[in-house]
């Protein structure tokens, strides 16, 4: 007997039966079909029953992801189906956050980011709400900042931070943090995982104190941040960077291979240097800002090494040391290192602009041009999704909504409702908790309804229609709700924001606008029309 739900649920499995005679139930579940509609029986999580003959009602007592249900029963009899389904477990939405659009499947999209999200969010944000469960670092923060956006909770987020913080400095690998929760290793001094995690996890620190004001959690573990630097320093090599950093990971392509990151990983020091920098903002500490900029500055003369800017067209992934002590590429790209170092700020837009030109139209999941192919291609773990963070950061929201949509909408013709771990389908997870990060660029990058400033007490209103006639939405922030509306039909943009009491707004209309006339924008906050 299969039965389909609506989309991907997360909960517990049940089902009432009856069998005339004993035998043996087993209650399959999955959240995807093989691509010719079967159901993969041997790919997915079962629950087996022995059962008498009679009347039975049963429900699992461990939690799972399925839109499909198959129950198997052999060696009973007559059996009657009374009930079947899935009692959901899942983090419930408060409706506190909306967002809609001219565009049906655009709308499609941010409904299966949030829907991924509340699948994959309990007491921490797990990775998947089947195969592993675990909270880990550098998922987080992409599924963070989905739940700050798309359900107006950081709630999650704060316990999720207090968790790894807690981790005693002294019982961690020099000061790291683990690379997931529940832990996973027996030995946490001798490794604590994931190295490039710990990074991932102080820039959220950095992200959820900027966004939530709470100075409170940033005090309190003051220690441990530093307890963390100190460890992570003592890789620092003759280069002046660090050098073979363990237990990297880049993205689940060729950026993991061991050419592509050592001895010195160009992607994992632009990340640390970053992280560096914004925790010495956070903390006020000005040594670990110059040691930020000083490593930032030895990275970019290593790239250069010696060329015009506007002729260089890639970062190489690793550097090695030659004996004149000079720092150069070993002659490994990869897409994903290039994204890494562009997120990073390791260089301004217009740098480079070569390089700047071949991220934008020859790399990520739809190139405009042909990729160049000695340049590895990335994963969606993680790489495209750095990369689509980079896009916005650089300005590129035209590009930015084309990959969303082609990258995604596949997704949600072929199964669950849910967005994938990988873009392939047949060894991935369909609903993997940072893919929520879709409703993030729709809210922030084409709405253009920022993240609110919890320090500053301000909020940033960019919009960018990306082909849209009109988008509009809201978030309920403590304060209250900020929403914001806009048309734009080529001839005439108008734009209504509304923004609680106590924030100061910063509007940036889109570049459409600079070509109407002065007559034909209209843009009003708080029922105020503005110039």
């Amino acid at each position: 007997i299969l039965l389909e739900g609506e989309c991907n649920t997360t909960g517990f499995p049940f089902a009432r039966f009856t069998c005339e005679k004993p035998g043996t139930v087993d209650i399959v579940r999955s959240e995807i079909l093989t691509p010719d509609g079967d159901f993969a029986y041997n790919h997915n999580t079962v629950t087996r029953l022995h059962v008498p003959a009679g009347t039975w009602n049963f429900t699992a007592m461990e939690a799972g992801v399925a839109r499909w249900l198959k129950l198997y029963f052999r060696g009973t009899g007559t059996v009657t189906l009374h009930a079947a389904g899935m009692l959901v477990h899942e983090y419930p939405d408060a409706h506190r956050a909306s967002f809609l659009c001219s565009d049906g499947d655009v709308n499609r999209l941010y409904d299966a980011a949030k829907r991924t999200l509340l699948c994959n969010t309990q007491d921490i944000f797990m990775d998947c709400p089947d195969r592993e469960r675990g909270g880990w670092l550098c998922d987080s923060l992409w599924t963070a900042r989905a739940a700050a956006m798309l359900l107006g909770d950081t709630r999650v987020e704060r316990e999720f931070l207090e968790t790894f913080l807690l981790t005693p400095a002294d019982g961690m690998f020099r000061g790291f943090f683990p690379e997931t929760y529940p832990g996973s290793k027996a030995d946490y001094a001798a490794m604590t995982g994931i190295t490039t995690w710990s990074f991932w996890l102080m820039c959220e620190l950095c992200e959820y104190v900027r966004r939530t004001g709470d100075t409170a959690l940033r005090d309190r573990f003051a220690d441990r941040v530093a307890a963390f630097v100190d460890g992570s320093r003592s890789f620092l090599g003759q280069s002046g960077l660090l050098e073979r950093l363990p237990w990297l990971f880049i993205d689940w392509s060729v950026s993991n291979y061991g050419e592509y990151q050592t001895p010195i990983s160009v992607p994992a020091n632009a990340l640390y240097a970053y992280t560096l920098a914004a925790l010495g903002r956070l903390y006020t500490r000005s040594d670990w800002c110059a040691e930020g900029e000083r490593m930032r500055g030895i990275l970019r003369a290593a790239v250069l090494d010696g060329r015009l800017p506007e002729t260089v067209r890639t970062i190489p992934d690793s550097l090695e040391r030659h004996p004149d002590g000079r720092l150069h590429g070993r002659g490994r790209c990869s897409e994903t290192g290039i994204a890494t170092c562009l997120w990073a700020d390791l260089f301004a837009p217009g740098e480079l602009p070569a390089l700047d030109a071949a991220f934008r139209d020859c790399m990520g999941f739809s190139p405009r041009f042909a990729p160049d192919p000695e340049i590895g291609r990335s994963q969606l773990f993680i790489g495209l999704c750095i990369r689509l963070d980079a896009l916005a950061r650089r300005g590129c929201y035209d590009r930015l909504y084309g990959e969303l949509n082609a990258l995604y909408l596949p997704q949600l013709r072929e199964g669950p409702g849910t967005l994938w771990e990988s873009v392939c389908m047949e060894n991935s997870s369909r609903c993997h908790g940072f893919t929520s990060h879709a409703g993030v660029h729709l809210v922030r990058d084409v709405l253009g309804l920022g993240e609110p400033d919890g320090l500053d007490r301000t909020l940033t209103v960019a919009p960018h229609p990306c082909g849209l006639r009109w988008a509009r939405g809201t978030l309920d922030l403590p304060e209250g709700v900020a929403a914001v509306s806009w048309r734009y039909d080529g001839d005439s943009f108008s734009m209504s924001c509304q923004i609680p009491d106590g924030y100061e707004v910063r509007i940036c209309p889109p570049r459409e606008v600079g070509m109407l006339e002065p007559g034909r924008v209209h843009i009003t906050v708080n029922g105020r029309e503005i110039r």
